[in-house]
């Protein structure tokens, strides 16, 4: 694939790919072969191939011990993980596994990493990863959700960010809210950031939320998500929603989603990070 210009969003769970495709003057994401979006954080070693994603998953359910999970945290803590037998640094089969994901790409020349917590020593780890698999260590870099989510609304149409922006994230434990305070020009009519604030946050079994599978539990996570949308909302001028993370991909929030849609743009994806660190990269060329 013809593209040198990538953000990579990595969690330890999955992984996703967006970049700067010139032909269309966009940003992609990559999607495997069935359609998918998230690359799961599995590798193996296996019939003397390194395979990562879905393939890994594959071979988990027959050979569970020639599989590697959560190796994206393993790293972070650079701890050692088992795999048929054989014991690997887990920063090594990171490395494994994102110079799989780059081998999707004919060249990487600015790569940026979406993490959720880009402290020194993450940053550091992933500068080095990008820097041993050939990538000019001044063009890789290392950035947050927060400023992922900034970076993705400085290329949005300005009706979108006008006025303060909401991003409400979820995964399996933990629903969090940020607010896009206020985006103004400056001199050379490149948009820039002002601040984004975590305004709130709460466990998903506080909000009744935990993949609800009774139509009386949907109905109450559903209130209990509207009464968390209108306490961060209470006196603010909204512009734009955005709802990403694997918590949002049941439609649980019907009711939710009618008090956000009304007078309001939304959005729902999980796509943001990455393009984000796209638009990053960008930046820096």
């Amino acid at each position: 694939m013809q593209a040198n210009i990538l953000g990579i969003e990595l969690n330890n769970d999955f992984s996703q790919i967006s970049y700067y495709d010139e032909q269309i003057d966009e940003v992609v994401t990559y999607k495997t072969v069935t359609g998918e979006e998230q690359i799961p954080m599995a590798i193996s070693y296996f019939d003397d191939q390194w395979e990562i994603g879905n393939k890994a998953m594959e071979i988990y359910k027959d050979y569970p011990d020639k599989v590697s999970k959560d190796i994206f945290n393993f790293a972070i803590s650079r701890s050692m993980v088992y795999q048929g037998g054989i014991k690997y640094p887990a920063v090594v089969l990171l490395t494994h596994y994102i110079e799989k994901l780059l081998a999707k790409f004919s060249s990487t020349e600015y790569l940026t990493f979406v993490v959720s917590d880009a402290n020194i020593d993450t940053t550091g780890m992933l500068i080095s990863i990008g820097t041993r698999l050939g990538i000019n260590k001044n063009k890789i870099f290392v950035i947050d959700n927060k400023e992922a989510f900034c970076r993705y609304m400085l290329y949005q149409p300005k009706e979108l960010w006008q006025y303060e922006s909401a991003l409400f994230t979820c995964d399996e434990k933990e629903m969090k809210a940020y607010m896009l305070k206020s985006i103004k020009p400056d001199l050379d009519k490149q948009r820039e950031f002002i601040i984004v604030d975590k305004v709130g946050s709460a466990r998903l079994d506080e909000l009744n939320a935990i993949k609800p599978f009774v139509a009386n539990l949907n109905k109450t996570a559903d209130e209990s998500f509207t009464d968390f949308v209108k306490s961060i909302f209470d006196k603010k001028v909204i512009s734009s929603v955005f709802l990403t993370g694997v918590g949002f991909e049941d439609q649980w929030y019907p009711e939710t989603l009618k008090y956000i849609n009304n007078g309001l743009r939304s959005f729902i994806g999980n796509n943001l990070f990455s393009k984000g660190g796209v638009y990053l990269s960008y930046s820096k060329k």
